[in-house]
């Protein structure tokens, strides 16, 4: 992968100015960092609780279609075509892609989107940005779609007005129908409704103007069809939100499958992806010819599909964002995702762990993927690295405004400047997170004064820490500030032991550091510093709370290390399965008891009783708001339910002001505390959320507006002068503490603070050469370790093995730290037919002028 940034590249110009024709720019760079997308997609989780909807829906919708049975779309005429695969981002992943596809459409005969048209939940009103002005570069070529899950989120009611001229389902179709298990029920309530199209954006004109004369008409007839080809049927499936189809669909799949033409399928979800099978289940039961006694039972579409007699001849995915390419018996199996949608990673392919979840014998490794295994390592190690350090330079530069703010406030700078400067910092941080949302563009994120910005933002949060402490009690704050530091060193050394000892590992044959070393130098000082804990506790502070507190934790520590093996004679010690299901639970409760009773015997008498406030607060909450769904569900009809669901909210907020007017106590105040940091968050993310998709782009300037007006208003009333706001303010800020304090014991455990004194791992491609990525992988793939303690160092962080401390940034290292700068890897296919050989030709993209060359893969086609 070229280390440039694709200036002055002709690609990368064309696709600058076609962003700049975008008209709702809804992100300048798509990222699931963000609650915009993660909301729009929460569909995603209800589904798993209501599982028959997205098949009821798909029902309805082929019902009201009136599409007859077999759903073959006749373009016999056709020899060849091309595939885009998960492109709807909006940005510039996918705008770069046009130059290339508008090159490859002129001899092409109809293109196929397949999976995910639009993220994130294929909102009707995005296909604006997301399909007519990226596409609308391809004049009079057909386009035909298959959905991913993300084009179900809602209800697939976008994808089909836009491709199959279908109006909106009704309100009645989310419904429970006669049948329905209960359990659906709330699931079915909560489910998020799709938008109206909005009528400033001429959905109906733009859809029409991509027919001749205007003449629009539906290219294909539903959410899954067969496209008859001159020497090819392609077949589309649709595969849901969960990767599965229905037995209506699978009946379908069997009965098309027997026509006598040689078969490509299609589908949202690959049938082999990252050395894995995914066989694509048939829910409802194994689907047969009911004619032919002797014919098999297809469970899943794999089935179908590895059936010689229906003669498939290739199986083409999206959903996975690179290119894969395998060959299993007599079918070729491509992935090709990688449309438009951030790049996902292809190192941890070759390299991944043995097991359920990891290669499977009979895949074999795949002939080629984009990008390949190193530069994916090289690509996101440059992307990875350097945001890790600014994570760790933000959170020395929190504590640094901590100390200064607890110099700031203490009794000997009453009156003085520096005290006045102190309580201006949480106005000033306020007024830097408002420039971020109203002001700032992405663009500028990428230069050094906004990282610049962003360490001063750092520090002002260190100073509004210190600054709501000594608010909320000015006698204790050097106090509570060392506490909390106390408790985050104290937490950051057990990181850095349990990364030393691998304490943390899931029990295995062998004990193995990173290096390879049999046994750890420190597992002996761990064990002497946990057994002579107890009694150092009872000597120094004579509290028998805190000495049962440390033998609690002793005797847990040792516990834990024996559970992980049984010994079974003869032979040596076997590992323990259990270790895995119970160890985390029993780790977590030992440290929460542990932190209660250290605060609550050196920091905060009232600890028991706030604990016991947060409990009774999460009770009221829990009660209230499933009392009201049952309720609501059983009683009213689906509509009146949905608008029912405000009740709890209100009743929350009345019970939190009758408790305000009673008893002033602990547990009142925390219990009433919890409720307003839980439900206060949650209703405002939903109501400028709500804005949003009403409003357009000037939601931002309404949401500050109303922010503001509602903070004037309840400062005029007076509300900030009781113990109300004050024990909000508490919570938030214990909420933020806590949160720092997790990320910086999750950064020890990592060993993210050695960036410190590795500042090359920091600057732009200075991570890893070609020849240091490819060593990683084959150490990664069991061969010697990289001679370079540095690289190892870089790898540890940036590709851990099942061995090596591993979390969130490194699983999901794609969707957090993808770029939509170049140099890109994508890529889309141009399917080509001729009499007895079709012909699969991968191109790729970098928008950068120097992609590789086009990647070929031919097949016999059966006479």
């Amino acid at each position: 992968m070229p280390d440039t940034d694709g200036g002055g590249s002709s690609e990368w110009e064309q696709t600058l100015a076609l962003l700049a024709r975008r008209e709702q720019r809804k992100w300048d760079s798509f990222s699931w960092v963000a609650l915009r997308p993660l909301i729009s997609s929460l569909n995603d989780r209800l589904n798993r609780y209501a599982p028959t909807l997205v098949t009821d829906l798909r029902r309805e919708w082929l019902t009201r279609q009136d599409c007859g049975d077999r759903l073959i779309v006749d373009r016999t005429g056709c020899s060849s075509f091309i595939v885009l695969g998960d492109p709807g981002e909006q940005d510039a992943s996918q705008y770069v892609v046009v130059p290339a596809l508008r090159e490859q459409a002129a001899g092409v005969d109809f293109m196929v989107i397949c999976s995910d048209v639009i993220y994130p939940a294929g909102d009707v009103n995005d296909y604006v940005d997301g399909f007519y002005i990226p596409y609308g570069e391809l004049p009079g070529l057909p386009i035909l779609a298959l959905p991913g899950n993300h084009d179900w989120y809602e209800g697939l009611t976008g994808f089909m007005w836009h491709f199959c001229g279908a109006e909106p389902l009704p309100p009645k179709a989310y419904r429970p129908a006669r049948g329905t298990p209960l359990r659906e029920w709330p699931s079915r309530l909560l489910w998020r409704r799709p938008a109206r199209p909005q009528s400033r954006l001429h959905l109906a004109r733009r859809r029409a103007a991509r027919a001749p004369g205007g003449d629009w008409s539906p290219l294909q007839p539903g959410p899954y069809y067969a496209v008859e080809t001159a020497e090819v049927l392609l077949v589309c499936i649709d595969t849901g939100i969960d990767g599965r189809i229905d037995r209506q669909q699978g009946e379908w799949l069997r009965r098309v499958s027997a026509h006598p033409k040689p078969k490509v399928l299609l589908t949202g979800k690959p049938l082999v992806a990252n050395r894995v099978r995914q066989p694509c289940l048939i829910t409802g039961g194994p689907v047969t010819d009911p004619a032919d006694g002797s014919s098999p039972m297809f469970r899943s579409v794999a089935d179908i599909v590895e059936h010689r007699p229906h003669r498939y001849v290739a199986c083409i995915g999206g959903d996975n964002h690179n290119f894969q390419h395998y060959r299993i018996g007599h079918l070729e199996h491509v992935v090709s995702g990688g449309g438009g949608a951030y790049m996902m990673a292809t190192h941890p392919i070759p390299v991944a762990v043995q097991g359920a979840t990891g290669p499977q014998p009979d895949v074999p490794p795949a002939k080629r993927l984009f990008p390949g295994e190193a530069e994916s390592l090289m690509h996101f190690a440059r992307l990875l690295l350097p945001r890790v350090w600014r994570l760790v330079r933000a959170l020395i530069a929190v504590l640094v405004g901590l100390t200064a703010g607890v110099a700031a406030l203490t009794p000997s700078a009453d009156g003085s400047p520096v005290r006045q400067a102190a309580g201006w910092a949480p106005w000033a941080l306020a007024g830097c997170v408002g420039l971020r949302v109203i002001v700032v563009p992405a663009g500028w994120t990428h230069s050094r004064a906004y990282r610049a910005g962003v360490v001063g933002a750092a520090l002002l949060t260190g100073v509004t820490i210190a600054y709501v402490t000594w608010w909320l009690d000015h006698d204790h704050l050097v106090r509570h500030a060392m506490a909390w530091v106390g408790l985050t060193a104290c937490g950051g050394v057990l990181a850095w032991l349990l990364r030393l000892t691998g304490w943390w590992r899931p029990p295995s044959g062998g004990f193995h550091l990173v290096d390879r070393r049999e046994t750890s130098v420190w597992l002996p000082v761990l064990a002497v510093g946990f057994a002579v804990f107890p009694i150092v506790v009872w000597v120094v502070l004579r509290d028998w709370w805190l000495t049962g507190a440390a033998a609690v934790t002793t005797v847990a520590a040792f516990a834990g290390w024996r559970a992980r093996w049984q010994r079974r004679l003869p032979g040596p010690p076997r590992p323990r399965s259990a270790w895995r299901a119970w160890a985390p639970a029993v780790a977590y409760l030992v440290q929460t008891l542990d932190g209660v009773v250290v605060l609550d015997r050196l920091v905060v008498p009232d600890v028991p009783q706030v604990v016991l406030g947060i409990a009774a607060g999460l009770a009221a909450i829990a009660v209230v708001t499933g009392a009201a769904i049952v309720l609501l569900c059983a009683l009213l009809p689906l509509g009146m339910a949905r608008a029912g669901l405000v009740l709890p909210l209100i009743g929350a907020g009345l019970w939190a002001v009758s408790a305000g007017c009673g008893g002033d106590t602990p547990v009142r105040r925390t219990a009433i505390a919890t409720v307003i940091v839980l439900f206060g968050p949650i209703a405002a993310v939903f109501l400028v959320d709500s804005l949003r998709r009403r409003l357009g782009r000037p939601y931002k300037y309404v949401a500050v507006a109303a922010a503001v007006g509602l903070y004037v208003l309840l400062l005029g009333i007076g509300a900030f002068d009781g113990w109300l706001p004050r024990t909000a303010a508490t919570a938030g800020l214990v909420v933020a503490m806590g949160t720092t304090t997790i990320v910086t014991l999750h950064l020890v455990f990592l060993g993210a603070f050695s960036l410190i004194w590795d500042p090359d791992a920091h600057r732009l491609r200075r991570q890893f050469s070609q020849a240091e990525a490819a060593q990683v992988i084959r150490w990664r793939s069991g061969g010697s370790r990289p001679p370079s303690r540095q690289v190892r160092r870089r790898a540890n962080i940036a590709f851990p093995g099942a061995d090596q401390p591993h979390g969130p940034i490194q699983s999901a290292v794609s969707e957090i730290f993808d770029s939509d700068r170049p140099p890109f890897v994508k890529n889309f296919l141009v399917v080509t037919t001729a009499p007895g050989l079709l012909t699969i030709t991968a191109h790729v993209v970098t928008g950068t002028g120097d992609a590789p060359a086009p990647y070929e893969i031919f097949v016999e086609l059966p006479a």
